[in-house]
């Protein structure tokens, strides 16, 4: 896998210099990295691999078609969240470490297996070679589910649900999922204080302040908090998120993320 940067490339552009702007940089990604201008873009668009350019601070620029047809996942979803959280919590730790030694000392790692959420709760056996480019600060990667190849996966499906928040008009999109885990109907319009409603109130200040906070200093916020549902039942929800947009004076547009229903891990 990958780690990964706020911003976003358009593999699309013919131009050979295709630019994306993130939280605190410019990210200046050259198509013959790829592999070298038309020829870099067709392969980029081969269904035989997954594909990935990510950058050093832990976040997604781009992937291909190939990527996001065998994991479920958008581009703008894989883009709100550390490549991490979408890893196996078993094998968390060791690609974090190996990512980081990677980018310490360059070169490239080959053939290196890890389970890998999909977007409907599964886990995926994949197998990934990675190249760190230390001059751009980027790492390109290339993986292939290797499922057939591997047990079965015991893990019960996650419940996930994705959401988008528009800040200046102070809309929400919340996936049905996401609807479902803080038992309202599919659809229903939301706002801050029909959410807070369902928050159990020692969580409250968490969501109105702590995660604020967060997301002015770093853009970035992860964290727990309970919900209270109508049947009387209290489940626990991880939840993370970041900002996808901005516009033209870098002031944040939009705020994506995702939330997993996390209960049964911390139940005994």
């Amino acid at each position: 896998m990958f780690a990964f940067s706020s911003a976003r490339v358009s593999l699309e552009d013919s131009d050979p210099e295709i630019r994306s702007s993130g939280a605190t940089r410019e990210v200046i990604v050259s198509s013959d990295i790829l592999s070298g201008a038309a020829h870099g873009l067709r392969f980029w668009a081969t269904p035989l691999a997954m594909m990935g350019v990510g950058s050093y601070d832990g976040f997604l620029i781009a992937t291909n078609a190939a990527y996001t047809d065998a994991l479920g996942w958008t581009e703008d979803e894989l883009r709100a969240v550390p490549y991490w959280e979408l890893l196996h919590p078993e094998d968390q730790h060791a690609m974090v470490e190996d990512g980081d030694r990677l980018m310490s000392t360059g070169g490239t790692r080959f053939g290196y297996d890890v389970r890998v959420l999909c977007r409907n709760g599964t886990f995926k056996w994949t197998r990934w070679s990675t190249v760190a480019d230390e001059d751009a600060n980027l790492l390109y990667g290339l993986g292939i589910d290797i499922s057939d190849l591997k047990p079965l996966i015991a893990d019960a499906p996650l419940a996930i649900g994705t959401w988008l928040r528009h800040i200046p008009t102070r809309t929400l999109k919340w996936s049905d999922e996401l609807h479902a885990m803080f038992d309202l109907p599919a659809g229903e319009p939301l706002d801050d204080e029909r959410i807070l409603e369902r928050i159990h109130p020692d969580d409250r200040l968490t969501l109105i302040v702590e995660w604020p906070a967060a997301m002015a200093e770093a853009g970035y916020f992860a964290g727990t908090f309970r919900v209270n549902r109508v049947d009387g039942r209290v489940r626990v929800l991880y939840s993370s998120g970041r900002v996808t947009e901005f516009d033209s004076a870098e002031s944040p547009v939009s705020i994506r993320g995702l939330t997993i229903d996390v209960t049964d891990q911390r139940t005994p």
